[in-house]
């Protein structure tokens, strides 16, 4: 153990330059839909990073390439895998408008502004159809927000909840034309927290360098091997695993709710600093038996990486409308 505990803090402190920056940190395969929901329309933007939107189509794609040689051919590819429908089963007409490219969580992605007009002019609930890149990655997620009273020129950036998740099982969504349930928002948000937990490299890295003195004991500023028990080592990783999630999952309800805005690199940096930290614990004990206050306390940072990237991908979002 003890000639394992340094290649691991080194194997740490060389992945920490690579975790302070957005795009390493969290991989995320993860793409959103962003709909206003009007009494007439329903306008929004899809917002496709370009590196996986490459892959689902087989063609090697470019800032510039999605903008010229490839923009009619996306454009006509998105529109075949998005469609809308009312309660009566009658189409809606779904338009596309003119693509950009705008830089969303330090990566790529084309952006493109969508129209919903249903048949009589006049928008009810109706389901919202959609497979762009996950009808070809299994792992990839898009989220979808919403806000109301669009038309009457009061929305706030907070307005925006999160209606549900586009992936490779769950193509349909109901889009309620009245206020939806926070609380299903709240639950659909915090369930991609508890996914990002098990995707995020930075997250299994922390929590990996925390678990290791599980079977140790602290004793004179040293780690010690103590008296064979699994019961023991099994209580340890459940509080050291409880207290990060608990952690994580109250400062993505504090940013969900508005509460609390931290900018993204910052956060990016406090969590390089709390894996080198969880690392040196690993070595020598910070605190006794303190692997619970260190994964409760950086569970904290990491929730606010989470909730970052979901304003990045465009919950405090404004609208150009026609």
């Amino acid at each position: 153990m003890r000639r394992l505990l340094p290649v691991l803090l080194l194997a740490a402190l060389m992945l920490v330059g690579g975790l302070a920056s957005p795009a390493g940190a969290h991989p995320m395969s993860t793409s959103a839909v962003l709909l206003d929901i009007g009494e007439d329309r329903v306008e929004g933007e899809v917002q496709l990073p370009i590196d996986r939107l490459a892959i689902a189509v087989h063609r090697d794609l470019t800032r510039d390439s999605v903008l010229g040689t490839d923009r009619a051919f996306l454009k006509r590819y998105v529109a075949r895998h998005v469609s809308a429908v009312g309660e009566n089963g009658t189409p809606w007409a779904v338009t596309l408008g003119t693509a950009s490219v705008r830089t969303i969580d330090g990566a790529a992605h084309l952006v493109l502004p969508l129209t919903i007009r249903p048949p009589d002019g006049h928008v009810t609930d109706f389901d919202l159809r959609y497979d762009v890149v996950v009808e070809e990655l299994l792992t990839h997620r898009v989220i979808v927000t919403v806000r109301y009273d669009f038309d009457r020129g009061i929305l706030k950036a907070d307005d925006a909840r999160t209606l549900g998740v586009f992936d490779w099982d769950t193509r349909s969504l109901k889009v309620p034309a009245g206020e939806g349930s926070w609380v299903r928002g709240f639950a659909t948000t915090a369930g991609l927290g508890i996914e990002h937990i098990g995707e995020g490299a930075d997250h299994l890295l922390f929590l990996l360098m925390l678990l290791i003195p599980a079977p140790l004991v602290a004793a004179g500023g040293r780690w010690r091997a103590a008296a064979p028990s699994a019961r023991r080592s099994i209580v340890r990783v459940v509080h050291v695993v409880t207290a990060f999630a608990v952690g994580h999952s109250l400062t993505l309800a504090l940013a969900a709710a508005g509460v609390i805005d931290v900018p993204t690199r910052p956060v990016e940096t406090l969590i390089a600093f709390s894996i080198a930290v969880s690392a040196v614990h690993a070595l020598r004990p910070l605190v006794a038996r303190g692997e619970v206050f260190i994964a409760s306390g950086f569970g904290l940072v990491h929730g606010l990486a989470f909730a970052s990237l979901i304003g990045d991908l465009g919950l405090g979002r404004v609208f150009k409308r026609s």
